[in-house]
């Protein structure tokens, strides 16, 4: 009982300490003084505050001619639609201005320091790399938020004309702001990267871009659920919440609800909660390459996976499946079945994995320094950076998003038969497979090139997983004329062949590829075996992964 209390009291203290160093991170931080200042000084800063209220106020005279026309007046109907089409083109408007200065604001905040030869005078200071990032983005916020409450005026025209409510209208601009943080981040961590101020603000907008096209998916559907909502919805479910994540769809995810565990959340505390933690996770991210004083964040930042992982799986299937289920669309003689949704299972879930693997199972050093492995798999290493804890922590981010995926649909376990639970078995045991034997093929690119490089090593593990994913429908274009066959040895060959069986295969008969899932990966648990035993033995020193 001594030791528990000992813990507990550790474990308490631990955490108190955490809470006020996040606190100290924002009050009392004087990077976020020093930022403010710097930009309200600035001449520029006046300059592009007034072309970018100049330019909202020119879209709104020219939107509301064609609103205010004696024809569509006439017909309170159609005024209606077309008032609430002025909101959305004003805040349309808007989010595209947001997403075009947000990334400029902290794209070069890093390589600025660097190249005017400042960043050892703060690495003198007792500033951390956390209080710095915390203090340049939230100087920049700042701007971001005096430019939203300039628009505040014009955007209430439409208030005034009844296009939508005062908290319709206040929540879409806390959403706006939040996910401009969340791109202001992401150009903060383009820039801890980057050589110069140029490549920084190339990779910022590129990636800001990336970003939000991936979003767009999510974005267009939440936007047509809540414009046209279909049967047994009353357009006000938040079916998408990591679209918070876009500023494009703050007008949609405002006014909305979502119903976790019987209790009804605002979406706009949803979309913020997202925000703060892919904030959190930039940052995070982006403290080792600042230079400055501070403890190691890579177990933060692994951790920070893990849950980020879990929230997602969870919160991308449980909307649907609550909808799908209150419409009566599943087990209630709906014209949806369970098995409607077991292809997007195999789809949706495992897609991100490839890339994680590219980036966590590659290992080298940098700059003279280098990385080998010694074939050992230690657990308690996966949260250091090891070599030899990239396979436990790959694994754990798997069924970190399987346990997301199981409590989405926990409601729809009781309809499950034998044959949709033996087909989910096999789908598992080989993305499993399907997992380690990328890993085994990382590991071994790394090794090819003793460890000196893990950018290098990426590159080649890259060139090896196009090989394996489009070497086999190259050779099957080039040597059959019938592109859409899929008997055929070049498919045979593929890794994934099992899933393209899931595409020609029937959702109400998807059980009947479980065979094809279980004998690929069976074989590609071999593949992984032997690619290990083939895995060069060092005896030098285990390094970390940079």
């Amino acid at each position: 009982m001594a030791k528990v209390a000992l813990l507990t009291r550790s474990w308490l203290r631990d955490w108190g300490r955490y809470v006020v160093g996040t606190f100290t991170q924002v009050w009392g931080n004087p990077v976020v003084g020093r930022e403010a200042r710097v930009r309200v000084r600035l001449s520029r800063s006046y300059f592009l505050q007034s072309l970018y209220l100049g330019f909202m106020i020119l879209i709104v005279m020219l939107v509301y001619q064609n609103v205010v026309s004696d024809e569509v007046m006439r017909n309170p109907f159609e005024a209606q639609q077309s008032l609430q089409a002025f909101h959305a083109t004003v805040m349309g408007t808007l989010t595209a201005l947001i997403v075009l200065i947000a990334p400029a604001l902290t794209a070069n905040a890093i390589t600025l320091e660097r190249e005017r030869r400042t960043m050892d005078l703060l690495a003198a200071t007792p500033l951390t790399a956390r209080q710095l990032l915390t203090g340049k983005l939230l100087g920049s916020l700042g701007f971001v938020l005096l430019l939203l409450a300039l628009t505040l005026p014009v955007s209430g025209v439409s208030l005034l004309m009844g296009g939508a409510t005062i908290r319709e209208m206040l929540e879409t601009y806390v959403l706006i702001a939040a996910s401009a943080m969340v791109l202001c981040a992401l150009a903060l961590f383009s820039s801890a990267y980057a050589r110069n101020s140029t490549t920084a603000v190339f990779l910022s907008y590129l990636r800001v871009g990336l970003l939000v096209v991936v979003l767009g998916i999510m974005t267009i559907a939440q936007a047509t659920t809540r414009l046209a909502p279909p049967p047994g919805a009353t357009g006000r479910e938040l079916v998408m919440p990591l679209s918070a994540l876009s500023p494009f769809s703050a007008p949609y995810v405002a006014d909305t609800v979502f119903n976790a565990f019987g209790l009804e959340i605002p979406g706009v505390v949803v979309g913020v909660l997202v925000c703060l933690l892919a904030t959190r996770m930039l940052l995070t991210g982006a403290a080792p390459k600042v230079g400055l004083y501070d403890k190691d964040t890579l177990p933060s930042l692994r951790r920070q996976m893990l849950l980020a992982v879990f929230l997602a799986s969870w919160l991308s299937f449980a909307p649907p499946v609550q909808h799908l289920i209150a419409a009566g669309g599943i087990g209630h003689g709906g014209g949806f079945g369970i098995t409607d949704i077991l292809p997007l299972v195999g789809f949706a879930l495992p897609a991100p994995m490839p890339l994680l693997i590219l980036f966590l199972a590659p290992y080298g050093g940098q700059e003279e320094r280098r990385v080998v492995w010694n074939r050992r798999i230690r657990v308690r290493d996966m949260l250091t950076g090891k070599p030899s804890g990239s396979l436990p922590y790959i694994l754990s981010l798997w069924f970190a998003a399987i346990a997301g995926l199981a409590l989405a649909m926990q409601p729809l376990f009781v309809l499950f038969s034998p044959e949709v639970w033996a087909y989910l078995v096999t789908l598992l045991f080989y993305y499993t497979g399907l997992w380690v034997f990328l890993w085994a093929c990382a590991q071994l690119c790394s090794a090819l090139l003793k460890g000196r490089s893990v950018a290098a090593a990426r590159w080649l593990t890259l060139g090896c997983y196009a090989v394996l994913f489009l070497l086999p429908p190259i050779l099957h274009m080039t040597l059959f004329s019938d592109m859409f066959m899929r008997e055929s040895p070049a498919f045979y060959l593929s890794v994934v062949y099992p899933v393209w069986g899931m595409i020609d295969t029937p959702a109400q008969r998807v059980w009947e590829v479980a065979p094809a899932f279980y004998l690929y990966g069976a074989v590609l648990w071999l593949l992984s075996l032997l690619l290990y035993v083939l895995h060069p033995r060092h005896t030098n020193q285990e390094g970390d992964v940079s």
